[in-house]
Order: C-alpha cells, then sequence, then structure tokens
C-alpha cells in the first residue's frame, strides 16, 4: 500500500495579527482616516527612511520642510527624530510641514497627479548608485533588458522568468507627461517606456506582485556604529 502524506496545514491568518503603525495629519482628528498606515515589517516596527519618503510623496514631495511627530502626554507635538536603528516603533506618528503644525496641507488623490523630484532626490535614493550596464547597440527594449539581467533580480532564479517594467505600461500617460524618457538609454524612442533602463527580469510571480502594488523597491539605509550609515 502507498502511504500517503497527510496534508499540510493551512497557512495560519495573519492579518489580525499583524501590527500596523498609523502617519496621521496632525490638522484632523484621529478619528479621521491615517494619511498612512504601514505594516510593522522592521524588526517590529516600520523603516524610518521608507515611512517618511512615502508620506512625502504622497504630499508632493515634501521631503524639505517635512517631519515626524508624536504627541505627548499632554496632547502636544514633539518632533521624533530618526531613532539609531531606524526603526520607526510608536503606535501612531504625524507628518508635520514647516513650523504651522496645524497646516491643512494638501494630499496628492493619485500618483496621476505627483511630479517626479528630477534633481531633487531625496535621501537615501540621493545616494544610491547604480553601475552601468555595458551597452549592446545590437539589442533593444525587453531583449537587452533579459541579456543585461541574465535571471530574477529579487531570486536570482533563471527559470519561469520574464521582462517587467519598473513604471507599468497602464502608467504610460505619466511616463511621458514627467518626461521620464531622459533616462532612457535609447531616448526619445516611440516606446521609451519599453526602454531596458525601465525594465528588470523577474519570475513571473514576483512580477505580478509588481504589477498588482503588492511590491515595491525602495532605498534602505545600513545600520553602522559611528557617523551616519551609508546609503545601500
Amino acid at each position: 500500500m502507498v502511504a500517503i502524506r497527510q496534508a499540510l496545514p493551512a497557512p495560519e491568518a495573519d492579518d489580525a495579527s499583524l501590527r500596523r503603525i498609523d502617519i496621521r495629519h496632525p490638522a484632523y482628528p484621529d478619528t479621521n482616516p491615517a494619511l498612512l498606515r504601514l505594516n510593522a515589517v522592521d524588526d517590529g516596527g516600520v523603516d524610518y527612511d521608507i515611512a517618511f519618503v512615502a508620506c512625502c510623496i504622497v504630499t508632493g514631495n515634501t521631503w524639505a520642510r517635512a517631519w515626524l511627530a508624536t504627541r505627548d502626554a499632554d496632547g502636544r507635538l514633539q518632533r521624533a527624530a530618526r531613532p539609531p536603528d531606524g526603526v520607526l516603533r510608536e503606535a501612531t506618528y504625524y507628518l508635520c510641514l514647516g513650523a504651522d503644525v496645524a497646516e491643512q496641507y494638501p494630499v496628492l488623490p493619485s500618483f496621476d497627479h505627483w511630479r517626479f523630484p528630477h534633481n531633487g532626490m531625496p535621501a537615501p535614493w540621493s545616494g544610491v548608485t547604480i553601475p552601468p550596464a555595458p551597452p549592446n547597440a545590437f539589442l533593444k527594449h525587453k531583449i537587452a533588458a533579459a541579456a543585461r539581467d541574465g535571471s530574477c533580480r529579487i531570486t536570482a532564479r533563471v527559470d519561469a522568468c520574464e521582462v517587467g517594467h519598473l513604471v507599468p505600461l497602464v502608467a504610460g500617460h505619466w511616463f511621458a507627461s514627467n518626461n521620464m524618457e531622459q533616462y532612457c538609454r535609447l531616448g526619445f524612442d516611440h516606446r521609451a517606456i519599453d526602454d531596458e533602463k525601465n525594465a528588470l527580469v523577474l519570475c513571473k510571480d514576483v512580477h505580478r506582485l509588481l504589477d498588482t502594488r503588492w511590491l515595491v523597491f525602495a532605498a534602505k539605509q545600513k545600520q553602522t556604529s559611528g557617523a551616519g550609515p551609508p546609503p545601500c
């Protein structure tokens, strides 16, 4: 008789137990929806830079004057410094812009309204360097990206892979209106959004996560002792 292995247990539903951190608009009551709600997946909290930059993006690239705060026992806002380990662990933070904490600053209603910050990238993005790949004049677009990467850029797998877009095809109008062609190898090609500079090889499942916005790429800083950590 052939022994049949017992069925694997169903995965635990952890949505109810997963801790979340709210970042709120200080000019509105805490009974209103949060500005952002982020899963505490970084050692029990949220990476400071990821949370800060995300908030500044939805408020129109405000990193030059934005700061995070918490409320003290008397309800007053106190500036929240970047923690030594770079992880926010309080349950609630507030994004303040400038000195007027009661400012009813606007929030972008959608990605289509966001303008790419040419020559004004925030840290740690401003410190990221990407080694240039050797150009191949005989290859273009997806074929060039596949030849450059060779395997999934997340898992290193070589099977069941395909070429995905960093800025998706459905955001083609945003790509054009923000002059993203300037970063392409082929310049103002008629299909600039397909340029290999906007493409990378991914496994099919990872590619789907990227296209459905369950996966994003974010710059994070290495934690080191002594002076400020260098960007990775």
